[in-house]
């Protein structure tokens, strides 16, 4: 039986259909923090609860892999000599430190001792998992949370919806932070000539909703609501901006003067930054957001390129669940004919 464990509501959000494509019989617990088992009940998980802030309690020396999205969820379920498989919760940013070295936590950096299996959402993410832990797995599968929605160029509704992500604190890279601060001020200006609305990174939603209560304009929760509601994204540098590219969204991309332009950190920074137009200061915003909402050919095609680049399958969840069970082996209970993968009618998976 294949466990599961997110302590954080995004992880969740990033590993649910990844589980719910795993055969039921194969699916064994699914640990959250109390806290956080109505919003995993929302994304059809039946959760265990656990409390604390120790060691998750999966099952000790099972032979079957947890699942998990984090480096504190790794850290959490090591002690238990399961094997692990990290599914990241994001494009797969990297940061390179002034020493040279990718920073811990992030994708290709210390922290994922015990990784078995790397589920990567495009090449680039894989290469580096490959540098760094060349003795595990490393599969590339696209991104579970993406699965089953239509990536097709529409009409779209009017609203701006400008969102920002948490300002992360590490050392000597800037680019790590968040452009709050920077454009807080422009966003009245914004309310008045758009239908707009706030959106925020879970870590950051607590700064950011008062603002839009403050100005006037509505805060929406949940990106699933801003993918179907926004005509044009704005963000700084949260995957959530590539995630609506590939649904066919023109977003602005925000720089903040902290963002250095001579670092190479990789897609953010700055392979695929110009995934839409870029604005690097705020008197820029509005004639970027004239400019996403007209859409040009020239801007549709380059964001229809790296969406393609960064999100390549049409069926991440069936192939993470595919990955998952070629790891974990045959079950020892007699299953001859196990059922195909929840949600696919072209693929078995090897059980």
């Amino acid at each position: 039986m294949i466990d599961a464990t997110a302590r954080l509501e995004h992880y969740i959000d990033h590993l649910a259909p990844t589980w719910r494509a795993l055969p039921e019989h194969r699916r064994g617990r699914f640990y959250v923090p109390e806290a956080m088992v109505e919003h995993a009940e929302s994304l059809g998980i039946d959760p265990t609860p656990y409390l604390g802030s120790g060691d998750v309690p999966v099952r000790i020396g099972d032979p079957d892999p947890v699942l998990v999205a984090a480096t504190q969820d790794i850290g959490r379920v090591r002690s238990s000599m399961r094997r692990i498989v990290y599914q990241g919760h994001g494009i797969g940013q990297s940061f390179v430190m002034p020493d040279g070295l990718r920073r811990k936590g992030y994708s290709g950096g210390p922290g994922f001792d015990g990784v078995s299996l790397f589920l990567a959402t495009n090449e680039r993410h894989a290469a580096l998992w490959r540098e760094a832990y060349p003795r595990a797995d490393v599969e590339v599968v696209g991104s579970p949370k993406l699965g089953g929605r239509s990536r097709e160029d529409g009409p779209r509704d009017p609203l701006v919806v400008a969102s920002f992500h948490w300002a992360a604190t590490l050392a000597g890279v800037p680019e790590a932070g968040s452009a709050w601060s920077y454009y807080r001020r422009a966003l009245p200006g914004l309310a008045r000539r758009f239908d707009f609305a706030l959106h925020a990174h879970p870590r950051i939603r607590d700064v950011v909703e008062p603002e839009a209560e403050r100005i006037g304009v509505p805060f929406i929760r949940s990106f699933d609501e801003v993918l179907d509601r926004a005509g044009v994204y704005v963000n700084d540098c949260s995957s959530t901006l590539w995630e609506f590219a590939a649904f066919g969204g023109p977003v602005v991309v925000l720089n903040s003067p902290d963002f250095r332009r001579d670092v190479h950190h990789g897609l953010r920074f700055w392979d695929c930054a110009d995934v839409g137009p870029q604005v690097d200061r705020p008197s820029g915003l509005v004639a970027a957001i004239l400019r996403a909402q007209a859409d040009p050919e020239e801007d549709r095609l380059r964001r229809r390129a790296i969406a393609a680049d960064l999100y390549p399958f049409d069926d991440p969840a069936d192939r993470a669940a595919r990955a998952i069970l070629n790891l974990a082996g045959p079950p020892e209970s007699a299953h001859p004919q196990a059922p195909a993968l929840a949600g696919s009618s072209t693929h078995t998976p090897e059980v």
